[in-house]
């Protein structure tokens, strides 16, 4: 065998006794390959980059205004006086979180408002939770995914920050439609994937099939509240 071949399966034919018995020679062995060195380097910061990227929070100051926008979820039907989650997120917060949704509105009646929302409230972060209606009334989820853009469009035109959260498609099992994370990756949005989801698959956080409790309200806030923080 050539002395060019053995270099090059260095690696793969390491002593079998070396990686049983001396551990600390294999350390060695691999530390002073050159390559190895490059290699674990890349991987370092590859990792280190995609651990940032799924820890990375929406940041704003103490003064920044939140505006939840939506429908009957954002609204808060089937919660108590002040159990919605805006209000409820709010408290956990410290900061203000208006409520503007608008139960049984669609994805078009949306964007027909969200211009007249951003102007009176000019918010720096909005949280984007619609599109269950559309889903509901079993109409075009191209169209819904096609409001939601132009919605997006217009809330990053505004200065404001966005978090989106998926809303499912009804049925037997609940998952979020997948135009949501679709939407979530176009825009570069934070992205709330799976917990509506989640909470409308359990009858100990719903107020009827399609509509949160006090107990569901609260988690939802708990979950957009790891996504903020406020500075």
């Amino acid at each position: 065998m050539h002395k060019r071949q053995v270099n090059r399966n260095l690696c793969i034919n390491i002593n079998h006794q070396m990686l049983m018995s001396e551990p600390d020679s294999l350390i060695i062995f691999l530390i002073d390959n050159n390559w190895v060195k490059s290699f674990i380097l890349l991987l370092i910061v590859f990792l280190s980059a995609c651990n940032n990227k799924d820890n990375q929070k929406t940041l704003l100051n103490n003064a920044g205004i939140i505006v939840g926008f939506g429908d009957s979820l954002t609204q808060g039907v089937g919660a108590s006086v002040g159990a919605d989650y805006p209000s409820v997120l709010s408290d956990l917060l410290g900061a203000e979180v208006i409520n503007a949704g608008v139960s049984g509105e669609t994805s078009d009646e949306g964007l027909r408002r969200i211009e007249h929302v951003l102007s009176k409230y000019t918010p720096d972060l909005v949280i984007l939770l619609h599109g269950g209606n559309d889903i509901l009334r079993y109409l075009p989820q191209q169209n819904l995914a096609d409001n939601l853009a132009k919605i997006i469009t217009k809330i990053h035109r505004s200065g404001a920050k966005i978090i989106l959260i998926g809303v499912p498609n009804f049925g037997v099992i609940l998952n979020d439609a997948p135009l949501y994370k679709t939407l979530a990756k176009r825009y570069d949005l934070v992205y709330i994937e799976g917990v509506l989801s989640d909470l409308l698959s359990q009858p100990a956080y719903k107020s009827d099939t399609i509509h949160l409790n006090n107990k569901g309200y609260k988690a939802l806030a708990k979950a957009i509240k790891q996504q903020i923080e406020i500075l």
